[in-house]
């Protein structure tokens, strides 16, 4: 009987995987991303193919935000406090660029298997690199909801990814680069003015919270983004849209960013800090 319900899956997953090859779509997602690909092989061949072996740069901010990153997955006991500067109060990880989604998660597999410290740059560098085709495909759904032609959606996702100042971060803030934020964010904001389901908001709220754990800055683009997007279509259509929707809206939107505070708060105890640090407001 077990082996009937094998063979009946993989059958559906056949069927799927056919029907799909026929779907201009998504032949047009797999052109997405093999010219994606082949254009980071150009750019960035040797951290693609080597990215253990490789630093984007060797001083500044950038090889403070190596340190930091690497010195708290192989030595930090605490997972929201950092022995790594600061010495010796330690100091918090949102004064790091230590990216904690990336780094709490490599932390808890680094209790398991404790040599992965050693390729934590590789590591670093695959997830950056993988956050450019993540970026383009997202674009090309941005534009196919404008209801794009493929072949437009697909230079369009490319382009506009390949061109983003975000290119910028690899010079030192790392956190700063990754590539699909803001589209997730655009993307997800279309589909939720489309059709506002309890599916999306979770999307929304674990998608922006996750945003602020790789860097607060990217954090707030993304709720600042779905805040004056959501705001605009509001005011836009404000005939057919009741003031009760934008309210449950910004509430969705604002969730994470009060959760990530309110962490950040009660997980900082660093008295000797300086009374102003580098910040929000400087």
């Amino acid at each position: 009987m077990n082996k009937v319900k094998i063979l009946y899956h993989c059958s559906q997953i056949l069927n799927t995987v056919i029907k799909l090859k026929n779907n201009p779509k998504f032949i047009s997602i797999i052109i997405l991303t093999i010219v994606s690909f082949i254009l980071i092989s150009l750019f960035y061949g040797k951290l693609l193919y080597q990215p253990n072996r490789y630093l984007l740069t060797a001083d500044g901010d950038g090889l403070k935000s190596y340190f930091t990153y690497a010195y708290y997955i192989k030595n930090d006991t605490s997972f929201f406090n950092t022995q790594s500067v600061n010495y010796p109060f330690g100091e918090h990880f949102v004064f790091l660029d230590s990216q904690p989604l990336l780094s709490i998660g490599l932390k808890l597999i680094h209790s398991i298997f404790p040599r992965i410290d050693n390729f934590s740059i590789g590591i670093l560098h695959l997830f950056m690199l993988l956050s450019i085709i993540i970026a383009c495909f997202f674009i090309f759904l941005i534009l196919k909801e404008y209801s794009l032609p493929n072949w437009l959606s697909i230079f369009g996702g490319i382009t506009v990814v390949f061109l983003s100042p975000q290119f910028y971060r690899l010079n030192a803030h790392f956190g700063l680069f990754y590539l699909w934020a803001i589209p997730i964010a655009w993307y997800s904001l279309l589909r939720f003015l489309k059709t506002p389901t309890l599916f999306l908001s979770v999307i929304i709220i674990i998608f922006s919270f996750f945003t602020y754990l790789l860097h607060s800055y990217l954090g707030f683009i993304a709720t600042g983004l779905l805040i004056i997007g959501g705001l605009t279509h509001f005011f836009l259509f404000r005939k057919n849209i009741k003031a009760t929707g934008l309210l449950k809206f910004l509430l969705i939107v604002l969730i994470p960013m009060v959760f990530y505070y309110l962490l950040v708060s009660l997980s900082d105890y660093h008295p000797e800090r300086t009374s102003s640090p580098v910040g929000l407001f400087v």
